[in-house]
């Protein structure tokens, strides 16, 4: 909590505030996974409505739903935490990617997807390491006569 002290004219008011959490918009298409009894979602599109153009938001969040055993869904809506990884890593923006969850249990994997601008990813498929808190590449292998690919 904060306090303001606001002084006008020969009147003195003070308040008291409490300074929220980040507020996450809603979205469409994003690309979510449950790891270790929490769930993360990626990317997606926080547009008001189809029409207004494409905003995507390639923050990762999220949302520990062990805390909320027994009770209702509403009280999760706000939440959601913003995950900042341990080294920068650029995941791209991605509208309706394709999401697993690896055998590790540690792990996910994001693929593809749509960016606003129609452009090859650089790294078209993802990993997240929960346990790390980190991103990488996931591996490139080469087939003959078509090139270089991204699992």
């Amino acid at each position: 909590m904060a306090k303001i002290t606001l002084i006008i004219a020969s009147v003195t008011a003070t308040f008291t505030y409490v300074l929220a959490a980040d507020i996450v918009l809603s979205r469409s298409f994003p690309s979510c996974g449950y790891v270790g009894g929490q769930i993360y979602c990626s990317g997606g599109d926080t547009s008001p409505s189809l029409t207004s153009g494409n905003v995507i938001d390639p923050t990762l969040y999220s949302l520990n739903i062990s805390n909320f055993d027994g009770k209702s869904s509403d009280s999760m809506s706000n939440q959601w935490n913003k995950v900042v990884p341990s080294s920068p890593f650029q995941t791209e923006s991605r509208r309706t990617p394709t999401s697993i969850v690896l055998s590790d249990g540690k792990r996910f994997l994001i693929q593809g997807g749509h960016n606003m601008y129609g452009n090859k990813f650089s790294n078209q498929s993802i990993m997240y390491d929960t346990s790390s808190n980190t991103w990488s590449k996931a591996s490139s292998y080469v087939i003959a006569g078509v090139g270089t690919k991204q699992m």
